[in-house]
């Protein structure tokens, strides 16, 4: 008879962190293949990839897709994908970083990124926004930057986001609404402007 291999992941001896009892596995690629994720799924293991500029966290017990897949992990940071009026709306003054996944659609888990903002940053809070399909910024996590600059955000999906450090204007920002805003003011208030501004435009 032939013997079944395991397919639990190879972690050595040595990631084991005796004082919390949990095993933790360094990985070394950027794809988190869907055979590693099923060994984890469910059980006292933090898989963490280290990327060099920022690194993800992921708790077997986190992990609870269906169907998982393998995941590319791979992030481009500073990107100029959400329009920067988008971006001004929500952080107005305030420091901010687009940050784009190359994975498309939901992880199948719950991952933390933990990245570095800067040490001026240090007990200040940043939030964590998503781009989402109706082209508006939705607020999906926030964190209080560490002493050493880095904070760390929760993910469950790829897409385009941005991290805005400090004050913000709302949870949910869509720049439609500003201009029924505007509208509603001036039908309001100003009606002699509309009426104005109505002759104007038919004079074009």
């Amino acid at each position: 008879t032939e013997t079944k291999q395991s397919t639990e992941p190879d972690i050595p001896a040595e990631s084991v962190d005796d004082t919390e009892n949990k095993i933790t596995m360094e990985l070394t690629e950027s794809v988190i293949s869907a055979e590693i994720l099923e060994a984890a799924k469910g059980k006292e293991i933090d898989l963490v990839l280290n990327m060099g500029e920022y690194q993800w966290t992921i708790s077997g017990e986190e992990i609870t897709g269906e169907k998982l897949q393998s995941v590319d992990m791979t992030m481009e940071l500073d990107t100029k994908h959400i329009p920067q009026e988008t971006v001004y709306a929500v952080a107005g003054k305030s420091p901010s970083q687009q940050l784009s996944l190359v994975h498309d659609g939901d992880f199948g888990f719950l991952a933390e990124l933990t990245i570095s903002v800067g040490e001026d940053y240090a007990g200040q809070t940043g939030r964590l926004y998503y781009y989402n399909e109706n082209h508006a910024l939705e607020l999906i996590d926030s964190s209080v930057v560490g002493d050493d600059g880095r904070i760390a955000l929760e993910f469950t999906h790829a897409s385009d986001y941005v991290i805005v450090i400090g004050d913000t204007v709302s949870s949910i920002v869509d720049n439609r609404w500003w201009v029924i805003s505007i509208a509603v003011v001036v039908v309001a208030g100003v009606v002699g402007g509309t009426v104005y501004l109505k002759r104007n435009s038919g004079k074009k």
